[in-house]
Order: C-alpha cells, then structure tokens, then sequence
C-alpha cells in the first residue's frame, strides 16, 4: 500500500501542507532543525501528533535523566524510552 507523503520545509507553514494535501489525522516525521519552535507550539496547541529529533544542544540538557529509564516493549521489535518534561 502507498501512503501519500507531504514533505515539510523549513519555513512551511502547516496550513500550506494541509492545503495542498488535505486535513487528516496524521503523525509529522521532522528531522531536527526543520521545524521551528513557533511550528511546534501551533502543532501542540493543534493536538497534532508529530516526531521530531531533538535539537543536538538540547541532548546534553536531558541525556542523564534519559539514561536512567527503562525501556519498554511498544512492538516485538521495537523498545521506547518515555520521557516527559516541562519546558
């Protein structure tokens, strides 16, 4: 099955994607360093469900509280570490 793709540049509003690809119930896939702060607050405030890599300046930040959790088992193949902070 083909999934259609709408592809997000830096800059892009998230209207200009929804308009030329439609509302739907969809998870973003962003590199870090494309989206911007502003786009992820409207993405928040939207309850749009994005994935995003974390800025390399903000791992340094976090790393230590990340090496202590858990990992968990979402998939037989897949191992997350949930991890929720306040910004």
């Amino acid at each position: 099955m083909k999934l259609p793709v709408a592809v997000y540049q830096r800059g892009s509003r998230i209207g200009g994607v929804e308009k030329a690809y439609g509302q739907a119930r969809r998870v973003w896939i962003m590199d870090r360093g494309i989206p911007t702060e502003t786009t992820l607050r409207e993405m928040r405030e939207r309850k749009i469900f994005y994935l995003v890599g974390t800025p390399k300046g903000r791992i340094n930040q976090h790393e230590k509280q990340w090496l202590t959790l858990p990992w968990k088992q979402v998939r037989d193949s897949v191992q997350v570490k949930l991890y929720e902070h306040e910004e």
